[in-house]
C-alpha cells in the first residue's frame, strides 16, 4: 500500500492562531499600520527586508526575502489598493516562516529548498486611501507594458531581476461571486493565467494549472465547493499574463466572500493555507504529479448572488396586484474626512430572480412592499432625532424623517433612518422600486409592518432584530 503524503494543512488549520499577525484584525488598514508590522518583522531571524523604491506619493514599497533554496518563489500583494486580504495573509506566512516550534522540519524543508521574494503592498498609496487604482489613477494592473507608474516599475523590476520560476499574484475579487452555477460563494478563485489569446499551453502554465488545483483538492477539506476559476481571457496588459509569457509559472488567487467574514479574517487563513501548501508541495516535488485534469475540474466564477434577496413579494401598481423578486447589494466606500465608510444600497434587479440566490434569502410570500412613512413632525437639526426610539418608528412604518438643515460635509453621523430636507418632493418615497436607486421600503402583513429597509439594510420589527448599518441622507 502507497504510504500516505503528508499534508501541513490538516494541522495548521488548528495551529494559525499561532501564526495570524495581532497587527491586523480588520480588512482595512493603512499605510502607517501596514510599516509598523513590517519594520517589526524586518528584526525576525532570517528575513531581508528592502527598500525598492517609492510610489507616486513617496510611500515606500519594500522586497522582503527569505530562504535559501534553488527554487525562486515571488509573491506580490496589492498592488490593487483595496484588495488587502492577501496582504495579512502574507504577514502571517512570515510568522510561520520564522517561528521556532514543533514545525521546524516543515518550514525547514521550504526554507533550504526555496528563495522566496515576497512584494506585500504594492500599491502603497492605494492603501492608504483604499482605492483601486495609484495616485496617478492608473489601474497598476493594466500597465505591465507601458509601465507608466514607479509601482509598475518597481514589480516589474523586482521580477526581471529575481527571475522566479513561480510566482503567486494576490488580489481580492466581490464576495458576490459564485463557485459555479450554484448558492456557494467563491472564497477563493484561482487561475493559471492566459500568455496569448489563443490561451496555449506551456510547461510554465501547466506548472500553475497544477499548482491551482493543488490548493483545491488540498483546502476543499475545509471548503468544499467553494472554490472557483477565474476567466482566463487573456489581458495583454497585466502583469500576470505578462510574467506568465517571460516564463514564471504564474497563478493568480482571488479572495472572494464567506457568509458572516465581512472582514475576510477566514478568507485571511484560507490564503495562508494556500501558501504553506502550495510551497512545501513545491519543496517536495510533488506538483509535477498532479493531474491538469483537476484543473480543468474546478467550476468558473459566476455571477448568481445578491447581499439580499427578497422573494415574492406582492405590491400594487395601477390598482392592480403584481409578484416580485428584488435584490440588492451594499457597497462600503472610503470617505475622506469621516471616520469610517459609507455604505451605501442599490436594487440590482428585480422580477423572476430563481435563478440567483442571496446571502440573505427570504421567501416574502404573502407580504407587501410598500413605500415608506415620512414622520409627522420636523426637526431642527440630525442631532435632535437622536433621541426618537428607532424601534417604535419601525414598527408605525416611519423611515424618513424631515430636517430644516441638513448637515454639511463628511463627518456627519446619520441615524439608522432617511434623513431629509424640509422641502424633500414626497412623491420620491413612492419610487421605492425603481432599478439602481436605494434600496429604501417597508413590507407589511395584515397591514402590520414586519419589516423595514433602510439603506439596504433589513430589521426585523416582531423580533426587533438586525440591524441597520447606515441610514441615508437625502441633499
Amino acid at each position: 500500500m502507497k504510504a500516505q503524503q503528508y499534508e501541513p494543512v490538516n494541522d495548521l488549520y488548528h495551529q494559525y492562531e499561532n501564526y495570524k499577525d495581532a497587527s491586523f484584525t480588520q480588512r482595512r488598514f493603512g499605510y502607517a499600520q501596514f510599516s509598523r508590522a513590517l519594520h517589526r518583522l524586518q528584526a525576525l531571524p532570517g528575513v531581508k527586508c528592502d527598500s525598492l523604491g517609492a510610489s507616486v506619493e513617496g510611500r515606500t514599497i519594500y522586497g522582503i526575502k527569505i530562504g535559501a533554496g534553488a527554487l525562486k518563489v515571488m509573491l506580490w500583494s496589492q498592488m490593487h489598493g483595496d484588495e488587502p486580504t492577501a496582504t495579512m495573509a502574507i504577514f502571517d506566512l512570515l510568522n510561520f516562516l520564522t517561528a521556532d516550534d514543533n514545525n521546524n522540519q516543515l518550514r525547514r524543508k521550504i526554507l533550504d529548498s526555496i528563495s522566496l521574494l515576497i512584494l506585500p503592498g504594492v500599491n502603497p498609496d492605494g492603501m492608504e486611501k483604499d482605492r483601486r487604482r495609484n495616485a496617478l489613477e492608473i489601474d497598476i494592473n493594466r500597465d505591465a507594458v507601458r509601465l507608466e507608474s514607479p509601482e509598475s516599475n518597481i514589480l516589474m523590476n523586482a521580477f526581471l531581476e529575481f527571475k522566479p520560476d513561480v510566482a503567486f499574484n494576490l488580489h481580492d475579487q466581490s464576495p458576490r461571486y459564485t463557485a459555479g452555477v450554484t448558492h456557494r460563494t467563491a472564497v477563493l478563485s484561482l487561475l493559471a493565467p492566459a500568455f496569448n489569446y489563443e490561451k496555449e499551453r506551456s510547461p510554465n502554465r501547466d506548472r500553475a494549472m497544477q499548482v491551482c488545483a493543488h490548493i483545491n483538492n488540498v483546502l476543499s477539506a475545509f471548503i468544499p465547493g467553494h472554490i472557483a476559476k477565474y476567466t482566463d481571457d487573456f489581458e495583454p496588459r497585466a502583469f500576470g499574463d505578462n510574467f506568465q509569457k517571460l516564463g514564471a509559472a504564474t497563478v493568480l488567487i482571488e479572495s472572494g466572500g464567506w457568509k458572516n467574514d465581512p472582514e475576510k479574517q477566514f478568507i485571511r487563513k484560507m490564503n495562508f493555507l494556500a501558501f504553506v501548501s502550495s510551497l512545501f508541495a513545491l519543496a517536495e516535488n510533488r506538483i509535477s504529479r498532479i493531474n491538469l485534469e483537476d484543473y480543468d475540474k474546478i467550476p468558473f466564477n459566476e455571477k448568481y448572488l445578491f447581499d439580499v434577496l427578497l422573494r415574492k413579494l406582492t405590491y400594487t401598481k395601477n390598482d392592480t396586484i403584481f409578484t416580485t423578486d428584488v435584490a440588492f447589494n451594499l457597497n462600503e466606500s472610503f470617505v475622506p474626512g469621516r471616520a469610517g465608510y459609507k455604505v451605501t444600497s442599490t436594487i440590482e434587479d428585480a422580477g423572476d430572480l430563481s435563478t440567483f440566490y442571496g446571502n440573505l434569502d427570504y421567501d416574502l410570500s404573502g407580504f407587501q412592499i410598500e413605500a415608506g412613512k415620512i414622520y409627522p413632525e420636523v426637526f431642527n437639526t440630525v442631532e435632535d432625532v437622536s433621541g426618537l426610539s428607532y424601534d417604535t418608528l419601525y414598527r408605525k412604518g416611519y423611515i424618513y424623517i424631515m430636517v430644516k438643515e441638513s448637515p454639511e460635509g463628511n463627518s456627519a453621523v446619520i441615524p439608522p433612518v432617511i434623513i431629509a430636507p424640509q422641502d424633500f418632493d414626497k412623491k420620491e418615497r413612492k419610487n421605492y422600486l425603481i432599478i439602481g436607486n436605494a434600496a429604501n421600503f417597508i413590507i407589511t402583513r395584515d397591514k402590520q409592518v414586519r419589516y423595514v429597509v433602510v439603506n439596504g439594510s433589513l430589521y426585523d420589527t416582531r423580533l426587533n432584530s438586525g440591524e441597520i448599518r447606515s441610514g441615508l441622507l437625502i441633499k
